[in-house]
């Protein structure tokens, strides 16, 4: 279940960072309305995108791909941060962003307020 959880955290925030890259905007958008048309929300987005992570175009798994170490980087430097304030959030990137002030220095410089 960790390695579950711990998954779907990265992911998250990965595809959160390929959604809003800003060296590339938007990249994952066509796939994200061709395969996720009824997402409601950036949060309900990785998981409908993971569903489809075979079918999801060259330059989205590029920036996904480049993401990931960005993604992984910030998973470990608000793991702590994540289990005192978030545990049972279920938008985890938007708890530290409500909590950011509470976060750890090298928690807060991963986090965009």
């Amino acid at each position: 279940m960790k390695a579950l959880l711990f998954g779907f955290v990265i992911f998250s925030f990965i595809a959160a960072s390929a959604m809003s890259s800003d060296r590339k905007p938007n990249v994952c958008k066509e796939d994200a309305f061709k395969f996720c048309p009824k997402f409601s929300s950036l949060h309900d987005l990785p998981k409908c995108l993971r569903a489809h992570v075979k079918e999801l175009g060259p330059e989205c798994m590029a920036a996904i791909e480049k993401s990931s170490k960005d993604g992984i980087e910030k998973y470990n430097s608000c793991k702590a941060d994540l289990g005192k304030y978030c545990q049972s959030a279920p938008k985890k990137l938007a708890c530290l962003q409500e909590n950011f002030a509470k976060l750890t220095p090298t928690c807060q410089s991963k986090i965009k307020k």
